[in-house]
């Protein structure tokens, strides 16, 4: 017994003494498509036309006599459930807190490709991310700011549905550099 979903392409060989004439393929008593009139002989199908349950398939050879030959019946279980999905969506928030924070935003990296920009304060949704452990980091984060935490940092995405990850970065006050003034002037004299 196999279990098949979506579009199949059942083939069948079929010799004669003389020559093939057409070989039909069999869903139950129902034919499926037309008769193939050459080698290889196959059909394709799609179980979608079905309701699921269990079917015989079968293919039957037709010789130019009009002599009909069968194949043994193959029983097929037919589950029309749509596959599951590979891909979920990514909510990234980021929350920047500080004296002098990061007012260019980042760039969100997934598994080592840039994905999308967030704003230093923000958040943002990535979707189609593949379904599985992925690696999550924030580049572009200034010199006197850092990431809370670990970072990178790695989430499961489950196909299908939504994961969220929070990034804090601190960041601190840039020092203002020492400046010393020299005046020119005169007293006269």
């Amino acid at each position: 017994q196999d279990d098949v979903f979506g579009l199949k392409k059942p083939k069948a060989e079929a010799h004669d003494n003389r020559a093939v004439s057409a070989v039909q393929f069999y869903l139950g008593n129902t034919q499926l498509g037309t008769d193939d009139l050459a080698s290889p002989y196959t059909i394709e199908w799609n179980s979608a036309g079905v309701a699921n349950g269990e079917y015989s398939l079968l293919a039957r050879a037709r010789d130019a006599a009009g002599n009909i030959g069968s194949s043994t019946a193959v029983t097929l279980s037919v589950d029309n459930a749509p596959p599951a999905p590979t891909t979920g969506t990514l909510e990234v928030i980021t929350s920047t807190t500080g004296p002098d924070p990061d007012g260019n935003g980042y760039s969100i990296v997934v598994d080592g490709v840039v994905r999308g920009a967030i704003p230093s304060n923000g958040t943002a949704s990535l979707s189609n991310v593949a379904a599985g452990t992925r690696t999550v980091a924030l580049f572009g984060v200034a010199g006197n700011c850092s990431v809370e935490g670990s970072h990178p940092r790695q989430i499961a995405v489950i196909g299908g549905g939504s994961a969220e990850l929070a990034f804090s970065i601190v960041c601190t006050a840039i020092p203002v550099p020492e400046r010393i003034a020299f005046l020119a002037g005169g007293t006269g004299g």
